[in-house]
Formats: structure tokens, C-alpha cells, sequence
């Protein structure tokens, strides 16, 4: 299995106009990372102005169901 963090950059090389938090939810979609290793990611990778930070528990809740 690969990391978050290399199915990430691999995604963002090749779609350069997807935004931050779509390429992460394409990284983690259907590999079974844990919450936790998604939650971690999520901070180093995803630009802050991709989401709203109030919102965030929730996006990664969502993005460990996909």
C-alpha cells in the first residue's frame, strides 16, 4: 500500500487544476487508511483555504468513509 502522501502528489502532478481537498479525497478513496492516518495527512497536505475550518471534523469523517 502506498502512503496518503504519494497516491497525494501523484494525483496533484497529474491534475494540476484539481483543488487540494479534491486530490486528497482521491488519494484516500476506497484504501482503508485509518482516521487517524487521514485526519495526520490531512493537516500537511490539504491547503487551508480549501475548506472551512469549522467544517473539518466533519470532512474527515467523510473522507474515511470513502
Amino acid at each position: 500500500m502506498r502512503s496518503i502522501k504519494a497516491r497525494f502528489k501523484k494525483i496533484e502532478k497529474e491534475n494540476p487544476y484539481y483543488s487540494s481537498l479534491s486530490c486528497f479525497a482521491k488519494a484516500v478513496s476506497d484504501q482503508n487508511f485509518t482516521r487517524s492516518a487521514i485526519a495526520k495527512n490531512f493537516t500537511e497536505l490539504v491547503d487551508k483555504e480549501d475548506f472551512d475550518a469549522e467544517e473539518k471534523k466533519n470532512i474527515i469523517v467523510h473522507l474515511s468513509h470513502l
